[in-house]
């Protein structure tokens, strides 16, 4: 049987589990940030928080071995826009990131690169870039032509991504 409880005291155990909930509310994962918005990729993106990165040259042409499939190629380039030295796999947080590059289709199917040199690649993407330095890259897909965003992506393994998603993915839209 319940004990009955003086108003005082009943107001003091509302207000301690009113506080305990918030408290709790504190550590739940933020939800998911919206979604940015997506420009051409030749147009400057924020990257990471510290980064821009933009497409300098995005090209198509044919392959020899399917009649349907096309070679993309995209050229970019990324430029540090903090005023220390940074990797683009670690923003000064203390925790190496890793760095990849999709091509996401309309109806969601992601298609890695068949080819990626300069800063997206090990060990180079752990190379810090200088403030106002700029370093580029090469992106080849293997796909049927189309429109595409292209998503470039930093995850940290092992962590759940919960905490400031937002600075995590960039990403922007090539025309087919």
């Amino acid at each position: 049987m319940p004990i009955p409880l003086s108003p005082r005291l009943a107001a003091l155990a509302l207000s301690a589990t009113l506080t305990a909930c918030t408290v709790a509310r504190e550590f739940d994962p933020p939800a998911p940030p919206p979604v940015p918005e997506v420009h051409d990729c030749r147009e400057n993106m924020q990257a990471f928080r510290f980064f821009t990165i933009h497409a300098t040259a995005v090209a198509w042409s044919r392959t020899a071995e399917r009649r349907r499939d096309s070679v993309l190629t995209v050229n970019l380039e990324v430029a540090n826009t903090d005023d220390q030295a940074l990797a683009l796999s670690n923003s000064g947080g203390g925790i190496l990131y890793a760095v990849s590059a999709a091509l996401v289709g309309r109806d969601g199917t992601r298609h890695a690169p068949s080819e990626m040199t300069g800063v997206l690649i090990k060990p180079v993407v752990h190379a810090a870039i200088k403030p106002a330095e700029t370093k580029n890259a090469k992106l080849v897909f293997k796909v049927q032509r189309g429109p595409y965003t292209l998503s470039i992506e930093r995850t940290a393994p092992a962590e759940p991504l919960g905490r400031d998603r937002g600075h995590l993915v960039a990403a922007c839209t090539i025309a087919g």
